[in-house]
């Protein structure tokens, strides 16, 4: 039985192996197709700010069409869990765009946007086997979480002082001021410190790792506060949002994070404009 001849590959062939197996490696990265979705994330949010809503709307859908199918067909399980979170992301933009939220009052809209985002975040915790506890309602490390807790003073203040907002109610009374704080507690501080630190971050973390995890999360986290039209408070919000995954990670907690981010969020929106 003859053996079958070996062919040597032309000496341009196999200078071409490096720069090819290279350019695939590239490809299939975790880190390149991240920072892809980040770019379309970021480029749909500048539309809807600044351009055509309706194009910025439509990239976001092809977005979200985007993550499903290549969450489906990614092998590798850390990839798939992350682009899977992702999800929610280009949800949070829709949501906000398509909901009539009009036709309710002012303090209300949070919570209601919040509503399909913590049933969106719930199939994919369990998509994923994330227990309650593994996202980040425990109380681990108590000092570290009240320390979380103290900056949220902090970052109010600083916030206000960036954006000046009107103020979510215009009279305050104990039932207002007890309503409103409670939407923004539910539908900022909570849902939004679930998705990003306690899922998102989490799936990253194993695709990423730990520091790159921490500021894909805070990258994604700053896109989706464009909207707010200021250079100065997107550079906060990254602070912000970077000190709240340091601590998250940390403690593996999200109720010292979302507390602080519910008093920012409550000076920023009530106390503040109402005082100033």
């Amino acid at each position: 039985m003859a053996t079958k001849p070996i062919i040597s590959p032309a000496p341009e062939t196999i200078s071409a192996l490096p720069e090819k197996l290279i350019f695939k490696t590239l490809l299939t990265s975790a880190w390149f197709i991240a920072a892809i979705y980040l770019s379309l994330l970021t480029l749909a949010e500048v539309l809807v700010t600044y351009l055509r809503p309706e194009l910025g709307a439509l990239l976001h859908v092809a977005i979200l069409i985007a993550l499903l199918i290549h969450s489906a067909m990614a092998t590798a399980k850390p990839l798939a869990d992350l682009l899977l979170t992702l999800i929610i992301a280009p949800l949070v933009r829709l949501l906000s765009l398509s909901m009539p939220l009009f036709v309710f009052d002012l303090r209300y809209w949070y919570l209601i946007v919040s509503i399909p985002l913590f049933i969106s975040a719930v199939y994919i915790m369990r998509l994923l086997g994330y227990s309650m506890r593994r996202v980040g309602f425990n109380f681990n490390q108590p000092l570290l979480q009240i320390g979380a807790i103290l900056f949220g003073i902090i970052f109010g203040v600083i916030e206000f002082a960036i954006l000046r907002p009107a103020p979510l109610i215009q009279v305050f009374t104990p039932e207002d001021f007890a309503v409103a704080a409670l939407m923004i507690l539910i539908g900022t501080g909570l849902m939004e410190e679930l998705v990003f630190r306690g899922i998102i971050q989490q799936a990253a973390e194993r695709a990423l790792g730990a520091t790159g995890s921490i500021l894909f999360t805070t990258l994604v986290f700053t896109v989706l506060h464009i909207g707010w039209n200021s250079l100065l408070d997107l550079l906060f919000v990254f602070t912000a949002g970077a000190i709240w995954g340091i601590f998250f990670y940390r403690t593996r907690s999200i109720v010292g994070i979302t507390i602080s981010h519910a008093i920012t969020n409550i000076l920023l929106f009530i106390i503040l404009p109402l005082l100033f």
